[in-house]
């Protein structure tokens, strides 16, 4: 069971200790009294992050410091206690929105980044890699144009958590000057994670959050999270929940803070709910694959089906998909079927494969990261909570939302439950920490599909025996999905007649001038027509 780490004393309390300017020429200023507004914010799609501090300047700070868009800024801060202060460096790149008052002060907001962002903007990778894996790839462009080059440029001191999570197989691959992020990001789409052999996804990210760098896979994460609540300890997982703030703890009244209230949702709105058509358009239920091998001279085709490998895929919750296998979205049956034409995938994409597909492995990442994609942007929730340092993009959180049925006090069935932090907005104003988070949910809580199994013709078997091996010494499995949609999902067992539909155009109410008339040609056109076939028989 993790251990609780230690709250502040009312929630969204906070103390920044470290607000600090260095400019050009080496001289640091403390500039802590004079920020109204501090917001950081981050996002697993952002290899970066991105850092607004709004000034109220009286002294002049834009002229005498000067600021002219080189300097760092160093700021810590914490929120329970000193032990636990965060401190980061940025550089400013930016002046927003200044404003002269009347009463000879200004505001303005200055934008800064991560000093990896500067130099990744200055520097490009040429270079080959390998034979390794990605994630070994990783940590050295990393550790080259990052690491080594900001301790020469600050110093030896200077070092920042990169977390890398182990991939399969080894690859040979030469960066064709791409910008380091450029880089990182191709090498994490193409990456499938090595920690679990039963997960086939490729939802490998780059990002950065307060904690550090992350190269990680988010299906590992929501597995983790899948399995922690099957064991029960959920008190290892923040948990959010919309109630009244500042109640009296009828358990423990002595408190001047309900402990409650440290996980109360201030705010909260949906982002997205679902959109079935787009999902359809962009491939999140089916993706066709063609690829023109030009190693072998030959064109591939890979096939993706949602109520299939989706099963397998690592969420938040165990055999659960964002649909039924009723869905008229999904491929239809038989689709998966050897030789089925391109017209029944409503998403169809073409891939040079660029060599062997062992070098490539396009027909495993491609098609199942491109479906996730777009799970993770179905159903989106944005909430305001206060300011909690465990959390960070890349958690997992559950949140308890009511239930809109009369009297009735359960969670909602279909919203509430585990969801992933991928975009955070820490917001310092006012003397109150507060965090919003963009959460998507990629499963129902509620059981909808019942999966199928079937035998793996490429399970691995014994040399000598010819049993299949164990799961703990093959790298396949004894069964993999099969399609859960049949040939009948789409009927609903109701009276054919539910789905007849009519319109009543009487001859009496057509509108003169409406769409319903049917144009008459004049005699004179027909005559014209006439001449025209005789001239051209």
């Amino acid at each position: 069971m993790a251990r609780t780490p230690p709250k502040p004393m009312n929630p969204g309390d906070f103390s920044v200790t470290e607000c600090s300017i260095q400019t050009f020429h080496g001289q640091v200023f403390d500039v802590n009294d004079k920020w109204m507004m501090i917001d950081i914010y981050e996002s697993v799609f952002s290899p970066s992050l991105d850092c607004v501090i709004t000034f109220l300047d009286a002294v002049g700070m834009l002229e005498t410091l000067p600021i002219i868009g080189e300097e760092k800024i160093f700021l810590t801060f914490y929120t329970s206690t000193p032990e636990r202060s965060i401190r980061r460096i940025f550089y400013s790149y930016k002046i927003e929105e200044i404003q002269d008052n009347a009463t000879q002060s200004t505001t303005f907001r200055l934008r800064c980044c991560s000093p990896e962002s500067v130099l990744n903007t200055r520097l490009r990778v040429y270079n080959s890699y390998g034979p390794v894996p990605y994630s070994q790839m990783a940590k050295s462009i990393y550790n080259e144009y990052f690491e080594r080059e900001l301790q020469t440029i600050f110093s030896p001191e200077y070092r920042k958590s990169f977390n890398v999570e182990d991939t399969k197989e080894s690859y040979l691959i030469a960066v064709p000057g791409m910008h380091p992020f450029d880089a990182m990001n191709l090498l994490a789409k193409r990456s499938i994670t090595l920690v679990d052999n039963k997960i086939p996804g490729a939802l490998f990210m780059f990002w950065e959050t307060l904690h550090g760098h992350y190269f990680r896979s988010l299906e590992t994460i929501m597995k983790r999270y899948q399995e922690i609540m099957e064991e029960g300890d959920q008190t290892s997982i923040p948990n959010f929940k919309v109630r009244p703030k500042n109640l009296q703890d009828e358990k423990r009244p002595e408190l001047a803070v309900n402990e409650a209230d440290f996980g109360t949702i201030d705010e909260f709105e949906h982002k997205t709910y679902f959109d079935t058509l787009k999902n359809m358009e962009e491939g999140m239920y089916s993706r066709k694959l063609v690829g023109h091998n030009i190693w072998d001279m030959k064109v591939e085709q890979h096939e993706f089906f949602y109520d299939k490998e989706g099963f397998s895929q690592g969420h938040l919750k165990k055999n659960s998909i964002l649909a039924s296998t009723k869905s008229i979205g999904l491929a239809p049956p038989n689709a998966e079927k050897k030789g089925a034409q391109h017209n029944k995938f409503a998403h169809v994409e073409y891939y040079p494969l660029n060599g062997s597909s062992f070098y490539n492995n396009a027909g495993k990442w491609r098609l199942n990261r491109g479906s996730q994609i777009e799970q993770l942007q179905s159903m989106v929730l944005n909430i305001t909570i206060p300011g909690d340092d465990r959390v960070e993009c890349g958690t997992c959180i559950n949140l308890d939302l009511p239930s809109r049925v009369p009297m009735t006090e359960s969670n909602e069935v279909l919203r509430s439950g585990g969801y992933l932090v991928t975009r955070v907005q820490h917001q310092f104003f006012k003397g109150d920490y507060k965090m919003r988070l963009e959460c998507a949910k990629d499963s129902y809580d509620m059981q909808l599909n019942k999966i199928i199994e079937e035998p793996n013709m490429m399970q691995q078997l014994h040399p000598v025996t010819l049993k299949p091996l164990p799961a703990n010494e093959s790298f396949t499995p004894s069964s993999v999905p099969g399609r859960a949609k049949d040939i009948n999902s789409d009927e609903t067992g109701n009276d054919p007649m539910i789905y007849r539909i009519y319109s009543y155009p009487g001859e009496d109410e057509k509108i003169a001038s409406g769409p319903r008339v049917k144009e008459v040609q004049s005699s004179a056109q027909k005559l014209a027509q006439a001449n025209d076939e005789k001239r051209n028989p």
